[in-house]
């Protein structure tokens, strides 16, 4: 159920899946580390903007957020170095009504699952 609408704004737009509470909009901000769960295409009015990331919430690290998933698109997962089972560091800043994340912010945690190291022989 999607209970937030996102918003676009230059560099990406983002659609919270739960209820962010706060009192102003420099609480809504949000950062928190979250686990890719779907990467999918979109027909999107804007067309800088055809992927839609899933990522579950792991951690809230600043602001308030009470869902367990959040969504957000982007230009390109390769050029913000998402892959699917990667764990990230993401801000989501309040922007007149809807969340906006800056994919060149997004900060990997660990190395997913598709870069392991394969066997030396």
């Amino acid at each position: 159920m999607l209970l937030a609408k996102a918003v676009v704004w230059g560099v990406a737009f983002v659609a919270g899946i739960g209820t962010a509470v706060a009192a102003d909009s420099s609480k809504k901000d949000l950062e928190f580390v979250g686990t890719v769960l779907l990467i999918e295409t979109v027909s999107a009015p804007d067309m800088l903007h055809n992927f839609v990331i899933t990522v579950s919430v792991d951690k809230v690290l600043s602001g308030e957020f009470s869902g367990t998933t959040f969504e957000f698109a982007v230009h390109s997962p390769a050029r913000a170095g998402l892959e699917f089972g990667g764990i990230y560091t993401i801000k989501a800043k309040w922007k007149r009504g809807g969340y906006v994340v800056n994919e060149w912010e997004i900060r990997r945690q660990d190395k997913s699952p598709s870069k392991k190291a394969r066997p030396r022989r």
